[in-house]
């Protein structure tokens, strides 16, 4: 693969851009599905428009799908945040598919933000 291919490969659109946010984070956000990820941000955008607190669990009781990679789910809320639509409120225990305990972030939208 040339270097112009490669680099046009990790070119990222100034659309789905993240200021701030790491390479990584960018990568999969850029990189997901646009159906889902147009419906992550919705749903995002839902939930913080609710002023309760909410965390990745919630976007799939609202029948989301698994996204191809679980850094895209981290994605949408780093994109979320940087557009000032939410804000991290804490953390709290999840049980993954293993059934380990994991520590997870709890968002709360933006008072006055895009989303309210």
């Amino acid at each position: 693969m040339s270097a112009d291919a490669l680099e046009n490969l990790l070119k990222i659109s100034d659309a789905v851009a993240l200021p701030g946010c790491s390479d990584g984070v960018q990568a999969a956000y850029a990189h997901a599905d646009e159906d889902w990820r147009t419906q992550a941000d919705r749903a995002v955008k839902h939930l913080a428009a609710t002023g309760d607190a909410f965390n990745v669990d919630h976007l799939r009781q609202l029948g989301l799908p698994e996204p191809e990679t679980s850094q895209q789910w981290g994605s949408v809320f780093a994109a979320a945040r940087t557009r000032g639509i939410i804000y991290l409120a804490g953390f709290t225990l999840h049980r993954d598919r293993s059934g380990e305990m994991r520590p997870v972030r709890v968002w709360r939208g933006v008072p006055g933000g895009e989303a309210a």
